[in-house]
């Protein structure tokens, strides 16, 4: 027959057993176990030693075969300095384009570059790439459409000498490199618009003599006071 504990005997037992000397297998304390230190890393870039997540998960190019030691900020600001100098290294005879790892001969592809920067770098890195195959490809003809910026190779050997953009479908006329003219030949054409042709002739003329491209972003430019130092909007 059990009978009711007293709290007086309760509170004694629990006496008791804090100041036993043995202890049952859920009884023991705890250790605490010590925080791992945090792990650093040494960027040959900058030479300042960072934390590991500081670092990218992977190497600037899928073609090195050293470790990473390129810390992530270092590895975006020369992927930016290429794109603005217009440093690129072609790949191979298929018009393709890179830029160097900063720390071995590898080329960072179009994918690396995406990873290393900026969405707004990696357009601008795309708009030179673009631009460097369509002047460096024969037959190559931009879109006269003013709001599109496409292009394509209209092959010579063609029947027809209509160029459709494959974008926004505008119709230009490939031996005159002007809007398609339906229904009305060449040199009628020409004839037609002559004194406008000769005006545009004379404005571009004007504009190579007056004017000089900027070597980053290719825009005529023109100085007509002020002091010598000239910045470039796109580095704003």
């Amino acid at each position: 027959m059990s009978t009711r504990q007293l709290r007086s005997q309760t509170l004694a037992e629990k006496r008791h057993h804090r100041s036993g000397t043995t202890y049952g297998a859920l009884d023991r304390p705890v250790k605490r176990q010590r925080k791992p230190e945090p792990v650093h890393y040494q960027c040959h870039t900058c030479d300042e030693r960072k934390l590991e997540n500081q670092f990218p998960d992977y190497n600037p190019s899928s073609e090195c075969e050293h470790e990473i030691h390129t810390c992530t900020d270092c590895l975006r600001i020369w992927v930016n300095v290429q794109i603005r100098s217009r440093l690129l290294t072609a790949i191979g005879d298929d018009n393709t384009f890179g830029i160097r790892c900063p720390e071995c001969p590898a080329v960072m592809r179009n994918v690396n570059v995406q990873m290393a920067t900026d969405p707004r770098m990696r357009l601008q890195f795309e708009e030179i790439v673009r631009r460097h195959i369509a002047n460096n490809t024969p037959g190559w003809f931009w879109c006269l459409y003013p709001d599109c910026n496409a292009g394509k190779v209209h092959d010579s050997t063609e029947q027809t000498n209509i160029c459709i953009c494959h974008r926004c479908g505008a119709y230009a006329c490939a031996p005159c490199n002007r809007p398609f003219h339906q229904g009305e030949t060449c040199s009628a054409y020409q004839a037609r618009i002559k004194d406008r042709i000769e005006e545009e002739d004379r404005s571009l003329q004007t504009i190579r003599s007056r004017t000089r491209k900027c070597p980053r972003c290719k825009v005529n430019i023109e100085k007509n006071g002020g002091c010598s130092s000239m910045f470039c909007k796109q580095d704003s």
